[in-house]
């Protein structure tokens, strides 16, 4: 079956916070310091949604589903602890009612998207198209089995 182009777009979405994170870390890395970013596992599972494999939207539903989470916690607190809520982009720091768009638009982009990735992925349209990946027989090197107990010559 042809690859649909909504599991394309989130492949694509998937390599793109992967390389960042892989970016950030080396660039840590280069300026002597230790920067660990678990977002650098998504290049795999995108990577993966691209050749089909249904191990592969599991764990971009997983990862669907953490991003949800943590943006539903950060909506829930806003209006007790919004205050202390710091919200930087690209080197400013805003304020006021720029910061609020910002600290409560960008948690409600993330559950949309999040949204229609899961629908896409757990979608009938899609199904077929990972359910039609079968992987590689795997060798093995075992002995045959043998009768036990062993019949007589």
């Amino acid at each position: 079956m042809k690859r649909p182009t909504s599991i394309s777009v989130i492949s694509v979405l998937f390599l793109i916070v992967g390389a960042v994170a892989g970016f950030q870390i080396l660039n840590s890395l280069f300026n002597n310091n230790l920067y660990l970013d678990s977002g650098v596992l998504m290049i795999p599972v995108g990577l993966g949604l691209l050749k089909g494999r249904a191990s592969s939207r599991g764990w971009a539903k997983f990862w669907i589903a953490l991003f949800a989470v943590i943006s539903g916690i950060l909506l829930l607190f806003y209006p007790f602890l919004g205050g202390s809520y710091t919200v930087t982009i690209f080197g400013r720091s805003l304020a006021g009612t720029e910061r609020h768009l910002v600290a409560v638009g960008l948690p409600v982009l993330t559950l949309l998207l999040a949204r229609w990735m899961w629908r896409i992925l757990t979608s009938a349209a899609a199904a077929p198209f990972f359910d039609d990946y079968l992987p590689r027989p795997r060798r093995t090197n075992r002995i045959p089995d043998l009768p036990f107990p062993p019949t007589p010559l």
